[in-house]
């Protein structure tokens, strides 16, 4: 059965050109609400005169754990990127959730090769595309990416619009790989505050595989206790962007899932402080 791609509605992309004639891309794109995308999955991506598609059918089932859990960086360098027909137009690109709400997504993809319908490569060696219905418009690059790796490009350039037209730094995790680490600062933390003891932490890290492959060998004592101190003037937030616009002045509203995560790392340490051989699955949910 032939799958019909579809058009992104709307946003930014930024392509890098890399020795050898390959190329990076990252970006954010927002989609038509009928794809349903799987995180991390891989699809393919049609790039032409005519613009951007994406063909809406699953090619893989996404890359190991580990890789997720090093970023973008480390994802571009893998070998998860194959070649596929007609290597000058189609490509494979990869999703991290961005807003699910308005299926906005970061997108990122290695090619091995320089797109034609991109034209000649700047002298800084960087497209900078804004995306609307599938059309790519070129624009003056937005910010300074001379320095910068590529999923830095995406984490610290604020300069990614969101669901209203506001900018955004992005992830450049998955969400699981997010909630992992976000689990690992409240351990952290309760170590460091003397709430749990070291010996309970590693019972829990070690019910989890997931959790075992992200955390550090040892713990560092002035790291938790800076830990510690954080969590009590407010605790930590996934990483992700904020759910709604943040106005400026002393009553600006958190993000819509602080209270939420607030309430989940409290959850969290009075299970693990009541119950020290409670196991992680507990507080995962499953």
């Amino acid at each position: 059965m032939f799958t019909l791609p579809i058009k992104p509605t709307s946003g930014r992309l930024v392509f890098r050109l890399l020795p050898a004639g390959y190329c990076a891309l990252t970006g954010v794109l927002r989609l038509p609400r009928t794809f349903t995308v799987l995180e991390n999955a891989g699809y393919a991506a049609v790039l032409d005169d005519s613009g951007l598609q994406i063909i809406p059918e699953i090619l893989d089932q996404g890359v190991p754990a580990m890789t997720q859990s090093y970023g973008i960086e480390a994802q571009l360098r893998a070998k998860i990127w194959p070649v596929l027909t007609h290597p000058q137009e189609r490509f494979l690109v990869r999703f991290i959730e961005g807003f699910p709400g308005q299926n906005i997504w970061t997108v990122y993809a290695a090619l091995r090769y320089q797109p034609k319908a991109l034209g000649v490569a700047p002298s800084d060696g960087h497209w900078w595309r804004d995306v609307a219905k599938g059309g790519l418009t070129a624009i003056a690059p937005v910010a300074g990416q001379v320095g910068l790796t590529v999923s830095q490009l995406l984490t610290q350039l604020c300069v990614w619009p969101g669901p209203e037209g506001i900018l955004h730094t992005m992830s450049q995790h998955p969400v699981k790989i997010r909630e992992a680490y976000q689990t690992l600062n409240v351990l952290h933390a309760a170590v460091g505050s003397g709430k749990i003891a070291e010996k309970a932490y590693w019972h829990i890290v070690r019910s989890s595989a997931l959790l075992c492959e992200l955390a550090p060998l040892s713990m560092d004592q002035s790291y938790i206790k800076y830990l510690a101190k954080l969590e009590k003037m407010g605790g930590f937030a996934v990483d992700a962007p904020p759910a709604r616009p943040r106005p400026s002045g002393n009553n600006r509203p958190k993000p819509m899932q602080q209270s939420r995560l607030h309430s989940r790392q409290l959850k969290i340490l009075r299970i693990i402080a009541s119950s020290p051989s409670t196991t992680v699955a507990t507080f995962f949910g499953h």
